[in-house]
């Protein structure tokens, strides 16, 4: 509990300032749900999935959608089934 005051080993410790930068999340984290629901949810190619986004103005293709959906399935914890 060394920010909060108490000792540690018979020193005090004093709370210290930290600084948090925060940035928008990597472009593959903010489409790994949008690739899920296409691929998984709506049974699509990862062709199919990359057409898609690309006509929302994404540049993907499908090894990126496939690239994507591997991270999605890292962000949920999810291990990602063998699929050709």
């Amino acid at each position: 509990e060394g920010a909060t005051g108490a000792t540690l080993g018979g020193n005090v410790m004093s709370p210290k300032h930290v600084e948090v930068w925060l940035r928008p999340p990597p472009r593959c984290d903010l489409l790994a749900e949008r690739v899920h629901l296409l691929v998984d949810v709506q049974v699509m190619s990862y062709r199919q999935a990359a057409k898609i986004l690309q006509a929302e103005g994404n540049k993907v293709n499908s090894g990126t959608a496939c690239c994507i959906l591997r991270r999605y399935c890292e962000i949920h914890g999810l291990q990602r089934p063998d699929r050709p």
